[in-house]
């Protein structure tokens, strides 16, 4: 009953909120577009996009959304955080912005490129992407180190998982198109499918994502396709809400 979305309207970016019968539009109206979203309660959300030449933060206090002075010409890409005293932002050029509780800060990163997808177990275990062949860092509290994963020469699409020891990247451009890392070593993935772009776990073995304009179900085994083509849009993002109800959103409004 408390769900967030965001897109586009006219060229500006739309807030739309489902309470639980309707979605409305509940937010800003401004130039640019809204890339990501994180969610720490619902009095506790931060929206992160851009407007060409300048980056977007915004907050929500579960009444009214605010934006946040930060300073970078670089457009905000993903938001990540570990509780809600530990945040981290990735954006163009490296940009890479670090809430600590008190005040949001920038951090080194050794990369020029784009940092557009961020995921951890905790603040001292967190993982970036850049956009450039398979180029991955590894934050372990004190300083971004980069990894040497030995993936396919192919950019990171997205991380997710559970843990340290159990957790996903999908990549572009490759045949293999899906690594799980073990802990140790990291193993293609039986998987035909397009690029994740979505993930929704269900525990530590199961999970549903988005690919293309199809719903995947992985069972620990197998990747099931649920959809048979039901949609002719590309799926951006899914939510499940229980055995029997998803919220799938994509594009053209989808």
């Amino acid at each position: 009953t408390d769900i967030w979305a965001v897109g586009e309207k006219s060229y500006d970016t739309l807030f739309l909120h489902w309470d639980g019968f309707d979605w409305t539009e509940h937010g800003p109206s401004i130039d640019g577009e809204i890339k990501d979203l994180w969610a720490h309660s619902s009095e506790k959300i931060y929206a992160v996009g851009g407007d060409h030449s300048i980056g977007l933060l915004f907050s929500y206090d579960g009444a009214s959304w605010t934006r946040i002075p930060i300073e970078t010409e670089n457009e905000l890409l993903t938001i990540w955080g570990a509780d809600e005293n530990s945040i981290f932002i990735g954006g163009e050029s490296g940009t890479i912005y670090h809430w600590d509780g008190q005040e949001w800060q920038t951090m080194e990163i050794d990369t020029t490129n784009s940092i557009t997808c961020i995921w951890g177990t905790s603040s001292q275990n967190v993982y970036a992407a850049a956009v450039a062949a398979n180029q991955m860092f590894h934050w372990d509290g004190s300083n971004w180190t980069e990894l040497q994963t030995d993936l396919p020469n192919s950019s990171v699409l997205s991380i997710w998982g559970f843990d340290a020891d159990n957790f996903y990247v999908s990549l572009s451009n490759s045949r293999n198109s899906i690594y799980h890392f073990n802990g140790t070593t990291w193993e293609p993935c039986d998987y035909s499918y397009r690029g994740i772009s979505s993930f929704w776990p269900i525990d530590s073995e199961r999970f549903y994502a988005t690919s293309g304009n199809d719903l995947i179900y992985y069972d620990g085994n197998t990747w099931i396709d649920l959809t048979s083509d039901f949609c002719s849009e590309n799926l951006r993002h899914i939510q499940v809400i229980d055995s029997d109800s998803f919220l799938l959103g994509g594009d053209d409004g989808t």
